[in-house]
C-alpha cells in the first residue's frame, strides 16, 4: 500500500476542512430566518441659520434658510436657497431650488432648477430643466444652456440660451437670443428688445464611401510605413553602434522583445491617465492626450462651459 506524502495528505486535509466548513455554512443559511431590513429614515436635511460668509455646504439635502452675509458654495443631491444671502450662490445638485433672495449672481449646475425668489443680478445656469415661476425674478441677464427652458417671472435684462424647447410667458427686460432647432413659444409682448433665433451649426463632415475610406486608410498606412522606414535609416546613419548593440540583444530572443513592447503599448496610456488624475502627473498626463482645437467649439453649449469658468465681470 502506497503511503502520502506529508505534503499530499496536508493538502487534503485543507480541502476537506473547506468543503466541511462550506456544507455547514449552506445549513445555517438555510435554517437562518431572511430578516427583514427595516427602512432607513429619510435624512433630515441641513438647515443653516444666520452666519458670516463665505459659506461652504454639501449633504444630501440643503437648505440655506436665514441670512448669510456672503457667497454660498452648495453641493448635495437637493439644494435650497430660502434664506437671504447677500453675496453670489454656486451650487451643483440635482435638484436646485431659489426661494429666498440673492443679492448677487447665480451659477448653477443641476438636473432641475427652480427659481421662485429674487436675484438682484445676473444667472448663468445649465440644467435638464430650467424653470423660473411667475414669482421669480433676475434682475441682470440669464444666460445658459437647459432642454427645456420656461419663463413665468421677469428677467430684468438680455436672455442668451441654448434650448431645445423654449416658453416664455414673462417678461424680457432686454434681448433674447437662442440657439435651437425649433421656434420658441414666446407671448406676445414678452421681450422688449430683439428677438433673434440661431440655428445650431450642423456638422460640415461628408460621408465616404467605403472604396474612398480603404484608400485614406492605405495612404495613412503607407505615410506610416514610409516615415517609420526614414526613422529607422536616420537612427541607423546617425547612431550606429547603438542600434548595433539592440539589435544583438534582439536576436536571441526577438519574440520576447514583441512581446515587451505589445505590453508596453498597453501599459503606458493606462499609466499617463493615472498621472492624469493627480496634481504632479497632470503636465505629462496632458502632453499625451489629444489637442482640442477651439476652432471646433462653435456649438454655443461648449462656449457656455468656457463661460462658466470665465470670470464674470457684472
Amino acid at each position: 500500500m502506497r503511503v502520502l506524502s506529508p505534503t499530499y495528505q496536508s493538502i487534503g486535509a485543507v480541502l476537506l476542512l473547506g468543503f466541511l466548513a462550506f456544507f455547514a455554512g449552506m445549513d445555517t443559511a438555510v435554517a437562518a430566518p431572511t430578516p427583514t431590513p427595516s427602512p432607513a429614515p429619510a435624512p433630515a436635511p441641513a438647515v443653516t441659520s444666520d452666519s458670516e460668509g463665505p459659506q461652504f455646504y454639501s449633504d444630501l439635502l440643503v437648505d440655506v434658510s436665514g441670512v448669510v452675509n456672503g457667497d454660498v458654495y452648495a453641493s448635495g443631491q437637493d439644494v435650497t436657497i430660502s434664506g437671504n444671502v447677500t453675496g453670489d450662490v454656486i451650487a451643483a445638485a440635482q435638484t436646485i431650488k431659489i426661494t429666498g433672495t440673492v443679492g448677487g449672481n447665480i451659477r448653477l449646475a443641476g438636473q432641475n432648477v427652480t427659481i421662485s425668489g429674487d436675484v438682484s443680478r445676473s444667472a448663468t445656469i445649465f440644467a435638464g430643466s430650467i424653470i423660473i415661476t411667475e414669482t421669480g425674478k433676475l434682475g441682470n441677464d440669464l444666460v445658459g444652456a437647459a432642454s427645456d427652458l420656461k419663463i413665468a417671472g421677469d428677467v430684468g435684462r438680455d436672455l442668451l440660451v441654448s434650448v431645445d424647447r423654449l416658453s416664455i410667458d414673462g417678461s424680457v427686460g432686454g434681448n433674447l437670443t437662442y440657439y435651437s432647432d425649433t421656434e420658441g413659444q414666446i407671448a406676445q409682448g414678452a421681450v422688449a428688445g430683439a428677438v433673434k433665433r440661431v440655428d445650431p451649426p450642423q456638422s460640415t463632415s461628408e460621408d465616404r464611401s467605403p472604396g474612398a475610406a480603404f484608400i485614406a486608410w492605405l495612404l495613412g498606412l503607407l505615410y506610416a510605413l514610409v516615415a517609420l522606414s526614414l526613422v529607422t535609416l536616420f537612427a541607423g546613419l546617425l547612431f550606429p553602434r547603438s542600434l548595433r548593440q539592440v539589435t544583438y540583444h534582439l536576436m536571441p530572443s526577438p519574440w520576447k522583445a514583441l512581446l515587451v513592447g505589445f505590453l508596453a503599448s498597453i501599459a503606458v496610456p493606462v499609466a499617463l491617465l493615472v498621472l492624469l488624475v493627480t496634481i504632479i502627473g497632470a503636465p505629462p498626463g496632458t502632453g499625451w492626450l489629444p489637442r482640442l482645437d477651439c476652432a471646433d467649439a462653435r456649438d454655443v453649449r461648449l462656449r457656455s462651459v468656457l463661460y462658466w469658468a470665465a470670470p464674470v465681470p457684472w
